[in-house]
């Protein structure tokens, strides 16, 4: 099961009628403050990010989905020596412990789904 649909059904079984689902993952670390201002990722971000992909490091992006959001950090970028990019990227709710290996097409459209945190 998706966990985010697990949080979703655990708050809305165990929670009393007034209280209100959260909208954002809980987080185990934290990337940005509560009230942290954000922006839209545009197409020539993302343009730019493609052609610089390690400027994207250090960055933290926040999803726009309307149940839950998460917020990711984008931690590394290295090429291996077979020839092949990654990114290290890590989200707020599973912590720093858990390390997400993904292609930069992967990266890119969760960015290109998301909004910066400045």
């Amino acid at each position: 099961m998706n966990s985010d649909v697990y949080i979703l059904i655990h708050f809305h079984r165990l929670s009393g009628n007034h209280q209100p689902i959260p909208t954002s993952a809980p987080p185990v670390c934290r990337f940005r403050p509560d009230n942290a201002t954000t922006v839209s990722v545009t197409d020539g971000d993302i343009r730019h990010w493609r052609l610089h992909p390690q400027e994207l490091v250090g960055k933290c992006f926040t999803t726009t989905e309307n149940i839950m959001r998460r917020t990711f950090l984008v931690q590394d970028y290295y090429v291996k020596c077979t020839g092949q990019a990654r990114y290290e990227v890590v989200f707020e709710d599973t912590g720093l412990g858990v390390l997400n290996l993904l292609d930069p097409k992967s990266v890119l459209t969760m960015v290109g789904d998301a909004n910066l945190v400045l």
